[in-house]
């Protein structure tokens, strides 16, 4: 979703999606990161759906891997950890900290959730580091909120959906 873009990515964009018909291009105006979340959510045809910025990077693999643990553990929601990349080009993992591979039911909340209010766990609030079935976007309209709104859209979002998962 190119959200009013004034620099070279819409036409990158437009590029990519010439050369890859998997990718669609969405341009809109600016409204911010939350809204151009929900034109994602609103022309998203896949069963998951994960939310990068433009200065993330992503592993080759990550969204594959990621549909392999929906799928096999039955997941509504998987978390993935990050490396810390700076200037100098230092690369540095960021060792996440839980004490279980899986949750289930109220565990979901009042575990895994609370924990990503902490610094110990490295996730955060924020999208970037989940995987989202949208069939529990869809079924509860889940949606972000503007963040000239909210001081947190992610913060929302990750909230009203985690309210909604029986299993991560």
């Amino acid at each position: 979703v190119d959200d009013g873009s004034t620099d070279d990515c819409p036409a990158l964009c437009d590029e990519w999606a010439k050369k890859d018909s998997r990718i669609t291009v969405i341009h809109k105006s600016n409204q911010g990161a939350g809204l151009a979340r929900n034109a994602g959510i609103d022309n998203a045809k896949g069963e998951y759906i994960c939310f990068f910025d433009s200065d993330d990077y992503i592993h080759p693999t990550l969204v594959e891997k990621c549909v392999a643990k929906c799928q096999s553990e039955n997941a509504d929601v998987v978390l993935f950890g990050k490396n810390n990349v700076f200037e100098n080009s230092a690369n540095i993992k960021a060792q996440t900290s839980y004490a279980n591979d899986c949750y289930t039911g109220i565990a979901v909340q009042k575990e895994l959730l609370a924990g990503l209010f902490s610094y110990a766990t490295q996730h955060g609030i924020g999208v970037w580091s989940k995987f989202f079935k949208m069939s529990i976007i869809k079924e509860n309209q889940i949606r972000f909120r503007s963040e000239r709104e909210f001081l947190s859209e992610d913060a929302y979002f990750v909230l009203e959906y985690f309210s909604k998962s029986q299993k991560a």
